[in-house]
């Protein structure tokens, strides 16, 4: 019998987003091999992307943000609480719009919040994968008592990505627990010969033979810990060198001074 799948997720591809990616490929891969079927809703940021699209036997639903949350620091809240009531309404339209099994949630957006409810409103199976670093698994944190006990139930599963995840799980409480095998796809990522990799630190970089070059590419946002990073390299050996890049949206503005603002006061640059 086909298991149909809902997929609800932060971000998901084109948008850049790890969690979306992950989630992709690993329903791709499962599908290859098991009668799979899935859809998605997705929260988003960039509003250059279709609200509706499919791709072959696949459909999309995408929820971005009515309010630009970011740009007064004065109405911040108030617009995080607009977007999110909005976003549940939304949310709460599509609830019916696809069959299914079981509900698989990637990230922490206000997608993955109404979906958490709406699998123990209708008894169904929840997977909540953790995908970045958070204080919190049981989010959101105003509402972590009864996420808890939304994820402690029989039907429900945690999947953290790390061993830091999975302690952190423990430490909630959490009790539904696998801790999920992260491989290296050695086909996309492997050692280069040695003279692409001098040819591209000359291209790219300041940095000479000898140094010992440690590379961070990830979205500017403070998940991302690139001033923890900054830090680390500032209390190596001077040889030890560190790029930094990715993208920078709206909503990573702030976190970007930041890192520029950790770099200087480190004399890095």
């Amino acid at each position: 019998m086909n298991k149909r799948v809902l997929i609800v997720s932060s971000k998901f591809q084109d948008e850049y987003s790890g969690s979306g990616l992950r989630a992709e490929n690993t329903y791709n891969r499962i599908s290859r091999k098991l009668p799979l079927s899935y859809n998605v809703i997705t929260n988003g940021i960039l509003k250059a992307f279709p609200f509706n699209e499919k791709r072959g036997d696949i459909e999309i639903f995408r929820i971005t943000r009515v309010f630009d949350q970011t740009r007064y620091k004065t109405t911040k809240k108030l617009f995080i609480i607009l977007n999110t009531v909005i976003d549940f309404c939304k949310c709460f339209k599509l609830r019916n719009k696809f069959e299914f099994d079981l509900i698989h949630t990637f990230g922490d957006s206000s997608a993955v919040w109404f979906f958490t409810f709406y699998a123990y409103l209708r008894n169904k199976p929840l997977v909540r994968e953790l995908c970045n670093d958070t204080r919190n698994p049981c989010y959101p944190k105003s509402l972590s008592f009864w996420v808890r006990k939304i994820l402690n139930r029989e039907n429900s599963l945690v999947i953290p990505i790390s061993p830091l995840l999975y302690n952190k799980s423990l430490k909630a409480n959490i009790k539904n627990l696998w801790l999920r095998p992260n491989p290296i796809d050695s086909d996309k990522f492997f050692p280069v010969e040695e003279s692409v990799k001098q040819y591209l630190r000359k291209t790219l970089t300041p940095f000479s033979e000898k140094d010992i070059v440690v590379s961070h590419i990830a979205n500017f946002k403070d998940i991302k810990m690139q001033t923890f990073s900054c830090e680390l390299i500032a209390m190596l050996p001077n040889h030890f060198k560190l790029v930094l890049a990715g993208p920078i949206k709206n909503d990573s503005t702030c976190n970007y001074n930041d890192v520029v603002a950790s770099i200087r006061k480190l004399n890095l640059n």
